[in-house]
């Protein structure tokens, strides 16, 4: 992995925001962070009605062969047209399958292996990791090619990567995204992961807050030893971090990230399950499946419906498109009209239809939000409860922070707070992915999450060790299975220091390669031994030292916790330097 701390001479820097729901980039040139470090160009999209967007839909489109055929957009539309066609079955068209990453039962895990299967929209299953790759290698591409719209003679090496993840995401997901950004032909060295909240607020710190309000000014947002929460709202995940702002403008992290499944597409499955409740599942799924340009359109609107929506009292009627295939296919397998159903339902003084339009009272509206919205407040509730710090500022960033009745909520639930919402809170991350990626030193400290050590011998002690652990070796009795601390949960890590540096001795003169087995515990802060509640197997470190040793060489392994990704350094007693191979277990 990549050692350095900063890409502050490259010449280009572009960063891919690779969200559940929509995708963007942005990049700058070196010229441009000289002059400004907040001029960021954030592509802008096309979509299927002719405007602009900063982030195109997470979408893929596989031909029938399983090669490349379009993302974004361009794969949405024509997926559509397939399906309309009836010609879309030997298609692979997938969504959303970056929440395939968060796994909702076990938070602290990754979802998917670099062997796992993903299921296409017709329930087939596909490979996960090609389908991650496709996508970063087509905003890779797109990236080349707008660099050269404005650069013609630029090389793809000259460009560099910033691949932004949530900060809840398990070390086996950054793993997985970056294997996949390696198979999308973006070398490791030019490659970094970052994690979105510290991007978001990096970008506030550089940008926004020289034109904030002047209340926001005065009640000092993000000065020196000031403390401020970053709240990602994005389409499938909340996502939590919180900083303290030391005296050199670099941000230390107070608790460990926390977050939950509260992204804003559950608002909008919550209306698909409307939907299905007044038109029968039957005539819902033909429709979705049959006429899904109007489906897309009718998604589109509540999209847009859905950020708008405040709260203006319960005699309010939010007004939505209804495409006339989706009344006509509920009266064939119904045998009534759409609004005649509807009368007979509980729901029915709560909505109307006229035309090609239902108008539903905000009540009811308000409702698809409740469940979200509240599961929203308690997380950002609890981790204040857990923070020994006065936080001032609270900072919204992702798609979801630009919902109206999710700020007013915010701002209601918290009116000691400072709250900011960016304008374009969408491109606040990968904006601020590109100032980052170029000097990572702007995260001075992080917090551990979990309790870290490697599986180790040492001398037997009779008086202290188990006797079940005990195992008799050439050099006399030794304890197997100790837990040997790198970290506790809680420990303040810097960033650019090795957290431990360990010295492990070769075993045999015909060993070349020397392995360093590693846990967790996320139970016990100082477990004794790997097989306790609660310690689980990370992975492997290895070094291949690659040629025969004496039984006195050694290899000093440096491990540093702090930096975005889990990353470490190798050196023999010569100091000649050997890479660091990382085996994450699935």
């Amino acid at each position: 992995m990549e050692m350095g701390t900063n890409w502050k001479d490259k010449l280009l820097v572009a960063s891919i925001d690779f969200g559940t729901t929509f995708s963007g980039f942005a990049l700058s040139t070196l010229h441009d962070y000289e002059l400004d470090k907040g001029n960021i160009l954030a592509y802008s999209w096309k979509s299927g009605d002719h405007s602009s967007t900063p982030k195109t839909p997470t979408c893929l489109l596989l031909k029938p062969d399983a090669s490349f055929h379009s993302f974004g957009y361009d794969a949405e539309i024509k997926y559509a047209e397939l399906a309309e066609d009836e010609e879309h079955k030997e298609w692979r068209y997938f969504r959303r399958f970056k929440m395939k990453l968060y796994n909702k039962e076990n938070k602290k895990s990754c979802g998917l292996s670099q062997h796992s299967k993903i299921k296409d929209s017709e329930g087939r299953d596909f490979d996960a990791l090609t389908v991650f790759t496709f996508s970063i290698d087509y905003m890779k591409r797109k990236i080349i090619e707008t660099v050269r719209e404005r650069i013609p003679n630029v090389r793809e090496d000259d460009i560099h990567y910033v691949l932004t993840t949530p900060a809840i995401w398990s070390e086996g997901a950054k793993v997985f995204m970056r294997k996949a950004a390696i198979n999308a032909h973006i070398p490791k060295e030019r490659l970094r992961i970052a994690l979105e909240p510290e991007c978001a607020a990096v970008y506030v710190l550089t940008k926004e807050l020289p034109v904030l309000d002047m209340v926001a000014q005065q009640k000092k947002a993000m000065t020196q030893g000031s403390c401020h929460l970053i709240i990602d709202l994005g389409g499938g995940t909340l996502d939590i971090a919180a900083h303290r702002v030391n005296g050199n403008f670099q941000f230390e992290e107070i608790i460990p990230p926390e977050g939950g499944p509260w992204g804003g597409d559950n608002i909008n499955f919550k209306y698909e399950q409307f939907l299905q409740r007044i038109s029968g599942a039957p005539a819902f799924s033909k429709f979705r499946n049959k006429n899904m340009e109007d489906f897309l359109m009718m998604q589109r609107h509540f999209e847009n419906k859905k950020c708008a929506f405040n709260d203006r009292g319960d005699n309010a009627k939010v007004t939505m498109l209804v495409s006339e295939s989706f009344r006509s296919l509920h009266e064939q397998h119904n045998r009534e009209k759409l609004t005649e159903s509807v009368r007979q339902m509980t729901i029915s003084e709560d909505v109307e239809f006229k035309a090609d339009k239902m108008r539903i009272k905000s009540t009811l509206f308000r409702s698809f939000f409740t469940e979200t919205i509240d599961g929203i407040l308690e997380t950002v509730q609890d981790v204040l409860c857990k923070i020994p710090d006065n936080i001032d500022t609270i900072i919204c960033v992702g798609g979801f922070s630009d919902c109206q009745l999710l700020k007013e909520s915010i701002r209601a639930k918290f009116p000691d707070k400072t709250v900011i919402i960016p304008p374009e809170a969408s491109t606040t991350i990968m904006k601020g992915a590109v100032i980052f990626g170029r000097d990572q030193s702007v995260v001075n400290k992080r917090i551990s999450r979990y309790t870290y050590g490697l599986d180790w011998n040492e001398e037997f002690d009779p008086a202290r060790h188990d006797p079940e652990k005990r195992e008799e070796t050439d050099d006399g009795p030794v304890c197997r299975d100790i837990f040997k601390t790198l970290i506790v949960k809680g420990d303040e890590i810097p960033y650019n220091k090795p957290t431990q540096e360990i010295e492990a001795y070769v075993k045999s003169k015909y060993q070349t390669v020397i392995e360093f087995p590693f846990y967790r515990s996320e139970i016990l802060n100082n477990p004794i031994y790997i097989d306790e509640i609660g310690c689980h197997l990370i992975g492997t470190m290895s070094v291949d030292i690659g040629e025969s040793r004496s039984l006195d060489s050694c290899v000093k392994l440096k491990v540093y916790f702090g930096a975005t990704e889990l990353r470490a350094e190798a050196k023999d007693e010569s100091g000649k330097q050997y890479e660091v191979k990382f085996k994450l277990d699935n």
